[in-house]
């Protein structure tokens, strides 16, 4: 076990005597972070698209749809429950949110 330690003793003091090691420590990581970061960084969709279907039509029921399409990360349209649901199998929506009737109650 002591022979292991110093072979690793030795090849960490050879790396840090030599300056050129720096720079593939430290800086061929960010380089690399920041390349990919920015080739691949808006290649996913930007928000997800919800469906919601209100059933209730009450002031309650208004309140949370609009406090819903307030948020930035989703894109919120209203729709019927059936079509919402072909907008799922067509996988052109996320998600549905359906509000029931009588939420309000």
């Amino acid at each position: 076990m002591n022979r292991i330690w110093a072979i690793c003793w030795l090849e960490i003091r050879r790396v840090l005597y030599r300056p050129a090691s720096y720079a593939l420590m430290f800086g061929m990581p960010l380089i690399f972070t920041l390349l990919f970061g920015l080739l691949l960084g808006g290649a996913g969709p930007e928000k997800p698209r919800l469906a919601l279907v209100d059933e209730d039509r009450s002031a309650v029921s208004d309140t949370v749809a609009k406090r819903l399409a307030q948020y930035e990360m989703l894109q919120v349209e209203t729709a019927g429950l059936a079509e919402a649901e072909g907008l799922l199998h067509d996988k052109r929506i996320a998600g549905i949110v359906v509000i029931p009737q009588g939420y309000e109650q």
